[in-house]
């Protein structure tokens, strides 16, 4: 990583929001999409390399190459889960809600399977800097 952030780090709103949604279907908290079932086990088979604790770091430090163990999702995931689980409606709302930060919003499109604009940033923005 010489020239602009890690592209790693860039995309764990995104899926993070991805996984939110994704758990609010599970919970039965809003409606399951078509394709909820195959993401789903998809998601399930192989949680910890989809969403990963920690990943390796690469870099130059004067010249040389360096590697370091970073935090990418560490304990999201469950904070996401305990934050569906101890308020549904509330978990809802947030889906529902505008993002306040248009920065760390996917975007108006609509894809497969539909996902919030953002992730709920208290939930993952104290633990990351982009």
């Amino acid at each position: 990583h010489t020239a602009g952030p890690c592209d790693k780090i860039s995309l764990v709103p995104v899926m993070l929001a991805f996984y939110y949604n994704m758990f609010l279907q599970h919970c039965g908290c809003i409606p399951q999409s078509s394709n909820f079932d195959l993401l789903w086990s998809i998601i399930m088979k192989d949680k910890s390399g989809i969403f990963p604790t920690n990943f390796e770091y690469s870099t130059l430090d004067a010249g040389m190459p360096t590697t370091e163990t970073r935090e990418l999702f560490g304990k999201t995931l469950a904070l996401l889960e305990q934050f569906v689980l101890e308020d549904e409606e509330r978990a809802v709302n947030k889906l529902m809600s505008a993002s306040e930060d248009s920065s760390l919003a996917m975007g108006k499109s609509r894809s497969l399977p539909s996902c919030p604009e953002t992730c709920p940033k208290e939930m993952w923005l104290p633990h990351f800097s982009i």
